[in-house]
């Protein structure tokens, strides 16, 4: 029982930590939303032999962003990269954020056993991504191959 409430009492804690780092108008260009993500992804990953890469370009990092935007992305990433590192069984996970034009372009993509999209268990996370990208006037491209991995790419216009 107190494992249990430890584990929820963390989570609320985690939950909180990004409602106040997303309502914060000093986090508002993208490199403070790459920062964020970078933590998430070292703290998650920094006990397993999974090697994450970022690559974030440039002209991305000056990028201005509204709040609701910060929301809809970083959860995007949370949910992508939790699901690379839950089930993907990957050795290797790279992000990439890049600027084409006026668009954002957020790519997790893993080497691990890939999946076919129908014959996955029902759960929110797919759902959920695609609802976010829709919030954000984007979409999102899903490609994913038994033995090579899964490539979940979001394109959404930048403000």
């Amino acid at each position: 029982l107190v494992d249990k409430i430890n584990i929820f009492s963390q989570a609320s804690q985690d939950a909180m930590s990004d409602i106040v780092w997303m309502i914060n108008s000093k986090n508002d260009q993208f490199d403070n939303l790459s920062i964020k993500m970078k933590d998430y992804a070292i703290s998650l990953s920094e006990d397993i032999p999974t090697k994450v890469n970022f690559q974030i370009d440039p002209a991305l990092n000056k990028v201005k962003m509204g709040m609701i935007q910060r929301k809809n992305i970083y959860l995007f990433f949370k949910e992508s990269f939790n699901n690379a590192i839950k089930y993907s069984n990957a050795t290797s996970i790279n992000i990439q954020a890049n600027l084409k034009g006026n668009m954002i372009q957020l790519e997790i993509m893993d080497n691990g056993i890939g999946f076919e999209e129908n014959n996955i268990k029902a759960g929110n996370g797919l759902v959920n991504m695609r609802k976010r990208a829709a919030q954000l006037n984007g979409e999102v491209r899903i490609v994913s191959e038994f033995g090579k991995g899964t490539s979940i790419l979001l394109k959404c216009p930048s403000i």
